[in-house]
């Protein structure tokens, strides 16, 4: 599966370049997909719902790696089923460990 933390494949410059444009033109698909789903917030709830963008960015990979003799699913009846409460004003910070960057080293060589 795709991930965007994964180091390139290519080791020569013009693919390299190759991976990066196909990587913006999948993100920039699934976020169009997303941005057509409506949240529809339910009276009486706790929270208000937003869409869990990781599992819309899974759902449309899935959809475009799948084979014609299968039938497609509905992408934004999936997406519009994955949704997250948002929390505002809590009091435990988000614990984000920084990651370390990954040399173009070994490609050198």
């Amino acid at each position: 599966m795709w991930k965007s933390t994964l180091p390139l494949h290519a080791k020569k410059p013009e693919y390299i370049v190759q991976e990066i444009w196909s990587r913006m033109t999948l993100y920039n698909f699934c976020e169009i997909i997303a941005t057509n789903v409506v949240v529809k917030q339910k009276v009486g709830c706790k929270y208000i719902y937003q869409l869990n963008y990781t599992r819309a960015m899974r759902i449309c990979c899935h959809f475009l790696s799948i084979k014609e003799e299968k039938a497609p699913p509905d992408v934004e009846y999936l997406i519009g089923h994955e949704l997250l409460p948002v929390r505002s004003g809590r009091t435990d910070p988000r614990k984000v460990k920084p990651q370390s960057a990954i040399s173009f080293l070994y490609r050198a060589a």
